[in-house]
């Protein structure tokens, strides 16, 4: 999978900006060597971790991100599935549902009111233009 536009750059602006970035996958065991390769050859030394949570192939010993991000002290999640962020919304944490030029059917809903602490956005610009009012850490 190549990276959605905007992400590299706004990775690499985060990283020089200081922040702790952190890939929380939910990808299945199957696919963790061609991910790590993926984000090496992609997000050369941006990212402090890549942690596989292991819910998608339903890991009896695997966390929630939810949990995984409480339990780091994380402060954002950008995930575009509404299940991820709806599970750090209930630890408190902030999260960005991406939903890239609004072409992400799987993660609408009709008539679903978003909690406070979820903002649906469309790309990694609206992201960075949100977080120059913060200066979090990122997952």
């Amino acid at each position: 999978m190549r990276p959605v536009p905007g992400a590299q750059r706004a990775i690499g602006e985060l990283k020089e900006e200081g922040h702790d970035l952190i890939v929380l996958t939910s990808r299945p065991e199957w696919m963790q060597q061609k991910t790590l390769e993926q984000i090496a050859s992609y997000y050369p030394g941006r990212f402090d971790d890549v942690l596989f949570s292991g819910e998608w192939s339903k890991n009896p010993n695997g966390n929630s991100k939810g949990v995984i991000c409480k339990d780091l002290g994380v402060k954002r999640l950008v995930d575009d599935r509404f299940k991820y962020c709806n599970d750090t919304s209930q630890h408190g944490i902030k999260s960005y549902l991406f939903d890239l030029d609004g072409n992400y059917a799987w993660n609408k809903k009709s008539g679903l009111i978003l909690p406070t602490n979820i903002t649906r956005v469309k790309s990694w610009e609206e992201i960075m233009e949100k977080e120059r009012v913060n200066s979090p850490k990122m997952v």
